[in-house]
């Protein structure tokens, strides 16, 4: 970064937009229902349950394109030390 020494710290979030999409495209197509059909708190379970899945798949693309990360500062927005 312009010759200085940076921290990239790696993270993922439980409910971006891109999340998002991508649960309520999957729930359209395993269950048949949209996130309207669970209300807010089962919605939000399941789009952590998709995550705790299919979330590594970003920090995987992200060690294939050579991204030097501090892989031991990893966070995840509901770890609790975030929820704190």
């Amino acid at each position: 970064m312009n010759g200085r020494v940076v921290e990239w710290t790696p993270g993922t979030d439980h409910a971006g937009i891109g999340t998002q999409v991508q649960v309520e495209k999957y729930l359209l197509k395993t269950e048949g229902k949209t996130k309207r059909d669970y209300g807010r708190e089962v919605f939000l379970a399941k789009t952590v349950e998709w995550q705790k899945k299919h979330g590594s798949r970003i920090l995987e693309q992200c060690g294939r394109m050579g991204a030097g990360m501090d892989w031991d500062r990893y966070y995840y927005t509901f770890d609790d030390k975030l929820s704190k």
